[in-house]
């Protein structure tokens, strides 16, 4: 090799602490990493002399090795570390071949000298080990704290509901079968936009847990994932901004979790959670991919991105569209045609490849879902409106939302309000952002750009979540898409979002400071201090209540038993050939509708707030024969019969009190009261010779309706009929939308390997 002295000395020559093996390859790196060119001269000669000597020993060229890769090899891509994990295989793989063809064990020591070389690396005292002993320290708390979490959650018994109350699949086929009935017709209510989206993202999901992990751990894999993903995007997002790896670690830590993050769990609504962690990536390739021109690596990222988050939470649209058209007419400020008319073009192909990529579930939501929610709220929405909005942020004002929670989590959790009181320290950590930056911002640098941008998008979300009340909130009822935001914790997740860059720069700058030895100690506690409050303040991630066991009991949670009655009751409508309906009692939110809307999508009911978004002949009917039931009426049960009702279902482990009575809350009918109430009154004179016990079995009873038939069934009653043409359009063309869709993904994937990802 030829190097010009200038080259060497500029790097440093050879690294006097480097083993003899590799130190060539070392040096290399080092001058590229320098900016210097190698050049391979196809005409030069290079006579080497080797003779055999202890470098060439296995357990020397094993040592050496290990330390060369450790030191040195850093992929960037998927390309880089597949080659990387291929020549270390090769590499060990080599020894065994050599053991076994010179019959000499000797041979293997090659192995074990490469053991021994990543201690003799952590044993020096290079930068590099210093860099990779700081990302282990990381590697550990992160497992530390996540690890904490599933061991507090894993004893948990039943099966958890998840994914607005979605059970986790007993089995692939019972995870695949959900996938397919994406689109059931048979309750109107379950056409609501959320439900197909939930059966799109998260039945493959579920498919592949349930092949890699046991069923018990699948659910709970499935339930803490969302928040290291959201620490590890937050972690690297943080990367391109600040260095230090304090405070991108409690930074991340905040906006993974947080009284939010866990509240979105206790809610049902995981998939929010997927969508706050794949947001980071969505908005930094969407930066990246319009700096540069044509359609780059990192557009094409931010379009699976963007398409990934739309699949997880279509709310992640709502944040990233308006983003995406500043990027795009941002030309115009600048009077450039030829960028605008490139950036328009590129928006359009990314609209069209989310199309593509999503186009069963896409075609399924312009077809159903928008028109559904298009029709605008109606004006007996009011009540929903005052009670579950309204009651809501009466417990939320500026000082609970400025800390992601408050006093409202006070009360969910049921634990100590200390806990609740050291949030403030997040929005102190953001806000002091600003003076500690203040010389950036007077001289307008890009740190003061994001600052500014981040406080005002902060200050306007405070706002927002504390007054969303009054005009506002019938300004969002005119808009019914916005109505995902009438819950404070959709606007608080973008909360976090602002806080992110400004707490990280506020302890990066915190920790940048040069200081004496004891105010370093100083610091040091200080940061320490700062951790073990944010970390105190998300204390029912620590101690495993993050299913409000002490607030809800057990409502996600889905006995065996349930699974059991479900299966006699489609073994039931598999051997008739007919898909009658079904009554549960007591019929409720918490104990029977958030479990059964999957089980038995066939019950007659609707999902909740089904009344806030539309008016119908089946709900308006369904309210009659909820209110003839509860009040005895001799009729009820001819009624239901007209409405399809074949099975009664008396759930005796319900714990309900009171009398029978009918209930229109939050524009959902139910049936309450004590189950032994309804028992009495399905084995009295009223009812005794309309109905037949037919199932009795651990505290579940279920009822014949003699009074039904297949062929006197109201199809209007009952919800069946008229079938909605673009449903079944769409189950016509559903394999088609699939194969386009995968057809897709794969014209993607290709031309991301050919652009070297």
């Amino acid at each position: 090799m030829g190097v010009t002295r200038e080259a060497m000395e500029k790097v440093g020559g050879f690294d006097e602490h480097f083993l003899f093996n590799h130190a060539d390859g070392d040096l290399f790196i080092r001058l590229k990493r320098a900016g210097y060119k190698m050049i391979f001269h196809p005409e030069v000669t290079v006579l080497h002399h080797m003779r055999f000597g202890p470098t060439r020993f296995p357990e020397i060229m094993g040592r050496d090795t290990a330390f060369y890769y450790l030191k040195d090899v850093r992929p960037k891509s998927v390309r880089g570390w597949i080659g990387a994990t291929i020549n270390l295989k090769v590499f060990l793989f080599y020894w065994i071949f050599k053991a076994f063809q010179q019959k000499n064990l000797k041979q293997l020591k090659g192995i074990s000298g490469f053991i021994n070389g990543i201690f003799v690396f952590f044993k020096t005292n290079s930068p590099e080990r210093n860099r990779i002993l700081k990302k282990l320290a990381v590697l550990t708390g992160f497992l530390l704290l996540f690890g904490q979490a599933v061991r507090k959650l894993y004893p948990f018994k039943g099966m958890l509901a998840f994914g607005d109350a979605w059970p986790m699949p007993q089995s692939s086929a019972q995870a695949w079968e959900y996938f397919k009935t994406a689109w059931d017709t048979h309750n109107p209510g379950i056409n609501m936009p959320g439900v197909t989206q939930i059966s799109f993202m998260l039945a493959p999901i579920a498919l592949l847990l349930k092949v890699i992990s046991p069923e018990k751990l699948s659910w709970l894999i499935y339930l803490i994932l969302p928040l290291p993903l959201c620490f590890l995007s937050a972690y690297w997002f943080l990367g391109k901004m600040v260095r230090s790896k304090v405070a991108k670690f409690i930074s991340a830590f905040i906006y993974s979790v947080n009284p939010i993050t866990l509240g979105e769990i206790t809610g049902g609504s995981v998939t929010t959670l997927y969508a706050h962690a794949l947001l980071l990536p969505t908005i930094w390739f969407l930066y990246k991919g319009f700096q540069k021109k044509g359609v780059n690596k990192s557009f094409l990222l931010f379009v699976i991105f963007l398409t990934l988050g739309y699949l997880a939470s279509d709310h992640l649209l709502i944040w990233i569209v308006p983003l995406m058209i500043v990027y795009t007419v941002k030309p115009i400020f600048n009077k450039d045609r030829k960028t605008l008319v490139s950036n328009i073009l590129k928006s359009l192909f990314a609209g069209i490849s989310v199309v593509l990529l999503t186009l069963p579930y896409t075609y399924y939501y312009l077809k159903t879902a928008l028109p559904f929610l298009g029709g605008g709220v109606k004006p007996d929405v009011l009540q929903f409106l005052l009670k579950n909005v309204i009651d809501t942020y009466n417990h939320w004002g500026n000082k609970q939302a400025m800390r992601f929670g408050g006093n409202i989590y006070q009360d969910l959790f049921g634990t100590d309000y200390h806990w609740a009181r050291f949030g403030f320290i997040i929005p102190l950590l953001a806000f002091l952002s600003v003076p500690l930056h203040l010389k950036e911002i007077l001289k307008k640098e890009k740190k003061a750009l994001i600052i500014i941008l981040c406080m005002i998008g902060a200050i306007l979300t405070i706002l927002f979540i504390a007054n969303a009340r009054g005009d506002l909130l019938n300004f969002l009822a005119k808009f019914p898409f916005l109505l995902r935001f009438r819950n404070p914790s959709r606007p608080s997740l973008l909360l976090a979002f602002f806080y992110l860059p400004m707490v990280a720069l506020t302890l990066d700058r915190i920790t940048s400071f040069r200081l004496p030895a004891l105010f370093s100690k100083l610091r040091f506690g200080i940061i320490f201090v700062i951790f073990i409050a944010t970390a105190y303040y998300a204390i029912p991630f620590f101690n495993g209540d993050m299913t409000l066991s002490k607030n809800r009991g057990d409502t996600y949670v889905i006995p065996s038993y349930y699974y059991e009655v479900t299966r006699f009751i489609n073994n039931e409508r598999a051997s008739t050939k007919d898909n009658f309906r079904t009554l549960w009692l007591p019929w409720n939110h918490e104990d029977a509708e958030m479990k059964l809307r999957y089980l038995d999508p066939l019950t007659y009911s609707v999902p909740i707030n089904y009344g806030a978004y539309t008016e119908n002949s089946y709900l308006r009917d369904m309210k009659l024969v909820y209110n003839a039931f509860s009040k005895k009426d001799p009729q009820a049960l001819d009624m239901l019969a007209d409405a399809g009702v074949k099975f009664i279902v008396l759930n005796k482990n319900i714990k309900d009190t009171g009398k029978i009575r009918f209930e229109y809350e939050y524009q959902t009918p139910g049936l309450s009261g004590a189950p032994e109430k309804y028992g009495k009154l399905l084995n009295g004179n009223i009812y005794a010779e309309k109905i037949e016990k037919i199932y009795d079995k651990e505290g579940v009873q279920i009822y014949n309706n003699l009074r039904y038939s297949k062929e006197e069934v109201s199809q209007e009653i009952a919800g069946f009929a008229p079938a909605n043409k673009d449903v079944n359009e769409l189950q016509k063309i559903k394999n088609i939308t699939i194969v386009v869709s995968l057809l897709s993904w794969l014209t993607l994937g290709a031309i991301l390997i050919k652009k070297k990802v």
